[in-house]
């Protein structure tokens, strides 16, 4: 009767570690690693990316299962103990029982999981999906009651925000991204950034806008596009706010070689027009679909603000890229310590990239309407200005546009070392 009893506290002593150790690993085991385990694994990967996505009740039949199974062994070897030691045997089984309990059903099986999830996951999943099946009508009594009881002391339980991932992975880049490689990080980041940042952060602002009016002749046409370093320009009619199509330089010029007269609305595509607040993945994916590379953007109005292009796009990912026909000039020079002079139309994000200094701003995207809005007047040569502990002085402006600015990082108040002291006093 000893020997069977033995026996029956060390299955149960078992069955506690595997509880333990299962809910180690199938927490422990990340999305990426549980995406290739059902590659490899098939069945098996497939319990465990079940039991991954529905962890609630994964863990309430690890509580029930390890409550039952502890309470049950410690119940045994008292009732041996007792049977030896009497009174006294209460105390060596629970002295005994909590040794064995840590050592054997909590710490080994958990540090085990923890450094191999997969291998424990995998082997746990078929045993783990039966026990979740079996002990789901109490675990799902028990979860009622418990928040029935949070509920009433008010406790929130609001499912987690699904914009936390985000930012969880952004830790993940942060911590595993290595210091040499910055401008991966920086690529990867960016990638991230796809959703949430708007076209008019990245826009070239119509001002800059290259176009071709529908009334020039061919030939003048022809004389501008073989002078600009551009191969998409937008054609207005009747007025410059006025796109009626993109022109493409190859189609152009394919067009003139040809021979044949034509006119220049069968040489241009009809324009794609988005709204200033269209997000950057969403803009790919019209791109995608129209097999375009340029959209003009409007804003809540229909008037048009400026052009978004696929390359705009993939610098807000990459950083600045440069082909033989653009000019090598940077927007951001300087350093830290001294300062930067940057170009009034550089973008916030550019600034952030570049020198690591973060200007928040919901209604500017450039450095210039940054300034414009944050000092509610025309800023002027010469002028200096503080904002969010930084020093801006205008160096040079082109009518109402600011266009090279020196910015400085305000130096933090320091007392002197004797008022310092007299401070501690």
């Amino acid at each position: 009767m000893v020997l069977f009893i033995v026996f029956l506290i060390a299955i149960l002593l078992f069955c506690s570690a595997f509880f333990s150790a299962s809910e180690t690993s199938l927490t422990a085991v990340s999305q990426p690693q549980i995406h290739q385990m059902v590659a490899k694994d098939g069945k098996r990967g497939r319990w465990v990316q079940t039991l991954a996505q529905n962890m609630s009740r994964v863990l309430g039949t690890v509580l029930l299962g390890n409550t039952l199974v502890n309470i049950l062994a410690t119940s045994l070897a008292t009732h041996l103990f007792v049977k030896f030691f009497n009174e006294t045997g209460i105390g060596i089984a629970t002295l005994c029982m909590t040794l064995l309990i840590l050592i054997f059903s909590e710490v080994m099986p958990k540090l085990y999981a923890i450094y191999h999830p997969e291998t424990v996951s995998l082997m746990v999943a078929p045993f783990m999906q039966r026990c979740v099946a079996l002990f789901y009508p109490i675990t799902q009594i028990v979860r009622n009651i418990a928040e029935k009881i949070l509920k009433t002391f008010g406790v929130s339980l609001s499912p987690k925000d699904p914009s936390l991932a985000h930012e969880e992975l952004r830790g993940a880049i942060d911590i595993f991204s290595p210091q040499e490689r910055k401008d991966q990080k920086e690529m990867l980041h960016g990638i991230l950034d796809l959703g949430f940042v708007p076209i008019e952060a990245v826009m070239i602002h119509r001002k800059d806008v290259e176009t071709i009016p529908k009334h020039k002749s061919l030939e003048e046409i022809r004389a501008q596009v073989m002078k600009s370093p551009y191969t998409r320009f937008p054609v207005w009619d009747k007025a410059p706010e006025h796109i009626v199509g993109i022109l493409h330089t190859k189609t152009f010029l394919q067009r003139l070689e040809d021979g044949k007269p034509f006119c220049l609305s069968d040489a241009y595509q009809k324009p794609l027009f988005a709204p200033e607040t269209t997000s950057l993945a969403d803009q790919i994916e019209i791109f995608r679909k129209n097999h375009q590379h340029m959209s003009i953007v409007v804003d809540e109005y229909g008037d048009v603000q400026g052009i978004v292009t696929l390359e705009d796009i993939l610098e807000e990912i990459m950083g600045q890229m440069l082909d033989e026909h653009d000019a090598r000039t940077e927007n951001v020079q300087g350093n830290a310590k001294e300062g930067y002079t940057i170009k009034g139309h550089t973008t916030l994000r550019d600034i952030k990239r570049k020198t690591g200094w973060k200007l928040a701003h919901k209604e500017a995207s450039t450095l210039g309407g940054f300034l414009l809005h944050e000092s509610r007047r025309i800023p002027k040569a010469g002028q200096i200005y503080t904002f969010q502990n930084f020093h801006f002085k205008i160096l040079h402006c082109h009518r109402n546009h600011v266009t090279l600015v020196h910015m400085t990082r305000e130096e933090p108040f320091s007392l002197s070392p004797a008022l310092e002291f007299k401070k501690r006093l």
